[in-house]
Order: structure tokens, then C-alpha cells, then sequence
């Protein structure tokens, strides 16, 4: 087996191509995956959750990036996940909406690569700005948000979003 972490998109594009069989199958292994490190292992939690992620990637205007060791055929723990959604109102802005690194494995590194493959992805896709919602007491996702070149959103209150309570909104323009 390769132990060697590698970085992944899935997109739905990539999704929609899939048969069938092939859906139920990246949903069972690989989402759910995903919705572990997203909600640990409450099963009604989880099935919504891959319910969710079933239905965004569905709808072509949103992608994931995620890590994991080895390639997509093991059954390896995903090491970090990254959920990028297009806004509703204006094709060229994006929300990262969850972006979470398992603990073990936290430190610059991984967060900097999964960013910077979705910024790659997002200029592909012609986007020109990038939000993200990071925890006011996350000091350290600020420091490194901050290195990656996001500053702190002018409207915070524009944010149609229940996450902003405890989050601030941090931009970035897409080159």
C-alpha cells in the first residue's frame, strides 16, 4: 500500500459521470469517510451528511478537496476535508463552507496545500473571490488563513449564514 498522503478534488462534474453503482459506492466509502471527520460516528448525523454532500455534488456548482494516505481505492481515515461552494447570487465568488484537518495531522502544511489546490481549481473555474468562515477563537486557522493571503471581510453582516455567530468571514482574491 502507498503511504504517501495525496490530495484529492472531487468535483460534481466528476460525480455526475459516475453510474449508479459507482455513486453508491463513492458514497458509502469515501463520503462517509468524510462525514466521520466531519461528525464522528453518529449515524443519523452521518446519513444526513452524506445526504447533503450527495445533493451539493449534484449540483455541479461545488467541489471538495480532501486528503488522505494512499490512493482512492484504500479505505484509509481522510486526513482533511475542504467543502467549496459557489455563491447562489454571483458565479465568481466562493464559499468554503467546511474546512477541517483531523488533529494528528494538523500543522501548516496540509491546510497551505489543500488551499492552494483549491485555488487552482477555483481559477479554473474563472471564480474571483474566495470566503471562508473561520472560529473567532481559532488563533492559529486566523495566523494561517492570514499567510495565505485572506484578510478579514468588509461585510460580515452580509453572510447569509447561521456559521457566523462564532466564525469571522475571511476573503481572498483568486489570481
Amino acid at each position: 500500500m502507498n503511504d504517501r498522503k495525496k490530495i484529492y478534488i472531487i468535483s460534481g462534474e466528476d460525480f455526475n459521470r459516475l453510474s449508479d453503482d459507482a455513486k453508491n459506492k463513492v458514497s458509502n466509502g469515501l463520503l462517509r469517510r468524510m462525514s466521520i471527520l466531519l461528525w464522528g460516528y453518529d449515524e443519523e448525523k452521518l446519513n444526513s451528511c452524506i445526504n447533503d454532500m450527495v445533493a451539493d455534488l449534484a449540483g455541479l456548482k461545488s467541489f471538495y478537496v480532501f486528503v488522505q494516505k494512499g490512493d482512492l481505492q484504500t479505505n484509509t481515515a481522510i486526513m482533511g476535508i475542504a467543502y467549496f461552494r459557489q455563491d447562489e447570487n454571483n458565479e465568481k465568488q466562493w464559499y468554503c463552507r467546511d474546512f477541517i484537518v483531523r488533529a494528528k495531522y494538523r500543522g501548516p502544511q496540509i491546510a497551505k496545500e489543500m488551499i492552494e489546490m483549491a485555488m487552482r481549481e477555483l481559477s479554473v473555474r474563472k471564480a474571483s473571490k474566495l470566503f471562508i468562515y473561520v472560529a473567532k477563537d481559532g488563533k492559529s486557522s486566523i495566523l494561517a488563513h492570514k499567510k495565505l493571503g485572506f484578510i478579514p471581510s468588509e461585510n460580515q453582516e452580509d453572510i447569509d449564514d447561521i456559521r457566523k455567530s462564532d466564525k469571522i468571514v475571511y476573503e481572498c482574491n483568486i489570481t
